[in-house]
Order: C-alpha cells, then structure tokens, then sequence
C-alpha cells in the first residue's frame, strides 16, 4: 500500500448522501466509494486525484441529465 503521507477526503453529496467519495483512511488506504459501493483507487498524485474526482463526479452528472431528458442508457 502506497502511503501518500497525508490524509485526503474528496466527497460529494448530494440530498445529504455521499454520490462520490475518495479518501485514504487507516487501514484501508486509498479507495473511492461510488453511489454506496467502495473500490480500491491507485493513488499516483494529487492532480490525477482530483482529475479522477471530477471525472466520476461529471460522470454523475451527465447521467442524471440524460435521465431527467427521458434519454437514459
């Protein structure tokens, strides 16, 4: 396990639920938790983090829209 020297949380809620969250708590080191589900996340630096974050997060997004416009996959 890679050890990244700090600790980290990126969340985002929505209606007081966690749609995507990535952090590097103890034991359990870097993961990402997606709509309730936890997946290991290889943690490289902070700029690809944050790139990650923002990409699952538009992911969301987008998903949401198309759902809302009847356009759903």
């Amino acid at each position: 396990m890679l050890s990244i020297g700090c600790s980290l949380f990126f969340v985002f809620f929505k209606q007081g639920q966690v749609i995507v969250g990535y952090d590097n708590h103890y034991p359990k080191g870097p993961h990402k938790h997606i709509h309730g589900i936890e997946y290991p996340y290889e943690f490289t630096d902070i700029h690809k983090l944050l790139d990650d974050f923002l990409k699952d997060k538009q992911v969301y997004e987008e998903r949401i829209k198309n759902e809302s416009e009847g356009n759903a996959d």
